[in-house]
């Protein structure tokens, strides 16, 4: 999955230093691991927890890393044991609440740069 940073926000994370940046980028990784939560599937809940485990929030990547996690990604059904639940999970996340999301980004640096 990839966020791009609205325009307004180049020039602030260019000024920004290495550590404001890494702080950054983790609050909206770990944000947007949580909006799309309710799009993976979770029939145990080890995909969902194989994020948490495997993720480098710092760079901005979030991983999934079941041996299955790249077909259940891939797989697009309605035959899901968790209603809601499909493959393309970011891509149903972004469009359902990517708004959301970049209006949290821009909050994010705001709050880490005044800090």
């Amino acid at each position: 999955m990839r966020i791009t940073i609205d325009k307004r926000l180049d020039g602030i994370m260019r000024a920004a230093s290495d550590a404001q940046r890494k702080k950054c980028t983790r609050m909206v990784a770990m944000r947007a691991k949580g909006v799309m939560e309710n799009y993976v599937p979770k029939r145990t809940g080890m995909l969902r927890r194989s994020a948490d485990l495997n993720s480098r929030y710092d760079a901005g990547e979030i991983v999934y890393s079941t041996p299955y996690a790249h077909r259940q990604y891939n797989l697009m059904t309605s035959n899901r044991t968790t209603p809601g639940t499909n493959g393309k999970w970011d891509e149903a996340a972004m469009r359902d609440h990517g708004d959301d999301l970049a209006e949290f980004a821009e909050a994010a640096v705001a709050r880490v740069m005044n800090s």
